[in-house]
């Protein structure tokens, strides 16, 4: 019988690229016998609560495994993130198959900055 997909391992891949922030991971190591659909990448607020990216909200990146977030949707005062210049972006990433997401990844590392562009 098919379950959520296992985890992915490891954390994702974050990563400042000029105007944008990438976010690169692994496929989920076991679907759980139903074909994974969608993934699903959550950045942290400024306030700690993780929100779905308006841009890689899932269905339209599948089967890539990587995506581009414009900075200016981390850096907006009064958008959802609400970061402030050299503050760590941190994400999770989430598989989708026909029973439900996997829990979410580890955090990645801290590796990409807010900044102003």
């Amino acid at each position: 019988m098919a379950s959520r997909p296992d985890k992915i391992t490891p954390a994702a891949i974050v990563v400042n690229s000029g105007t944008s922030v990438d976010v690169t991971w692994t496929a989920t190591p076991n679907n759980r016998g139903s074909a994974v659909t969608a993934y699903k990448i959550s950045f942290k607020q400024s306030d700690g609560i993780y929100t779905v990216s308006a841009s890689c909200d899932g269905l339209a990146l599948f089967p890539a495994v990587t995506c581009s977030v414009p900075m200016a949707e981390f850096m907006n005062p009064t958008g959802v993130y609400k970061l402030v210049e050299g503050g760590v972006i941190v994400a999770v990433v989430q598989a989708l198959n026909v029973i439900d997401y996997s829990y979410p990844s580890d955090e990645n590392s801290g590796t990409a900055l807010a900044q102003v562009i």
